[in-house]
């Protein structure tokens, strides 16, 4: 007894520890500007600042390995399968809801437009317009983005999403390889910064939401709450809309 207890007393401060700081694996996701930008070396960019923000309010709360790039699809699976924890500004859902968990407060809102050559005079109202088009209207959007699901849900569309990157479907676009490309606010102006005078962006909103930080099933709920309490802070202050206005453009 005497050396099970001695036993309990050595562990129960490093169990104390463990319990108070929770280390949070996640990635940076690669094409996702404004949410992480390569920087030389270096990932920075909205969901970096987001993270950093957090830490500072909750000592207890450590994100690692968001200098580490991963594609989407990837994030996903590992989040899901538990070799990650977090994967940041995601749409929520009905099949993530499934699986994943979701913080009630949300990071910052999206705005998803259609970014057409600057001599087109085409006006669109809504994706009727779009569909009216037909082989004349083709979409062009990243591939294995959230923003393809949405896309095939609306149904009707003649959708070309073999781009993988921001800048192949913008090439593709200056090539007449479509008519048009789908893409979100925050990062849509940046984005077209890179073509100077090539593109611009239709004035209509297609649809909007909501971004989230997303952790998997396996992450305890009380370190998805302490997450959730720093960043209302966060938003109470304004210091989410500063810095998605500081990595808009």
């Amino acid at each position: 007894m005497d050396t099970w207890l001695s036993r309990l007393v050595l562990c129960l401060p490093l169990f104390i520890l463990q319990m108070a700081h929770a280390e949070i694996k996640t990635a940076a996701q690669t094409d996702s500007e404004p949410k992480y930008i390569k920087e030389g070396n270096a990932a920075v960019g909205i969901c970096v600042d987001i993270m950093r923000a957090v830490e500072k309010i909750d000592p207890s709360l450590k994100f690692v390995g968001d200098q580490q790039w991963q594609p989407l699809a990837r994030i996903e699976a590992n989040v899901e399968s538990g070799e990650l924890d977090a994967g940041c500004g995601l749409q929520k859902n009905k099949a993530r809801e499934a699986k994943f968990q979701f913080p009630a407060t949300a990071l910052f809102p999206v705005k998803w437009m259609l970014a057409v050559r600057v001599d087109d005079d085409i006006k669109i109202s809504s994706w009727d317009d779009v569909k009216k088009l037909g082989p004349e209207g083709v979409v062009l959007v990243n591939f294995g983005s959230g923003a393809l699901k949405t896309l095939e849900a609306v149904g009707g569309l003649v959708i070309d999403s073999g781009g993988r990157s921001n800048p192949d479907n913008l090439i593709k676009l200056e090539a007449k390889r479509g008519r048009f490309y789908y893409y979100r606010s925050p990062g849509f102006v940046g984005e077209l910064k890179a073509f100077p005078g090539k593109f611009k962006i239709l004035p209509t909103v297609m649809d909007s939401a909501d971004f989230h930080m997303m952790f998997g099933k396996h992450v305890p709920a009380a370190t998805v709450e302490k997450f959730n309490k720093a960043l209302m802070e966060l938003e109470k202050k304004g210091e989410l809309e500063k810095m998605v206005k500081k990595w808009d453009s």
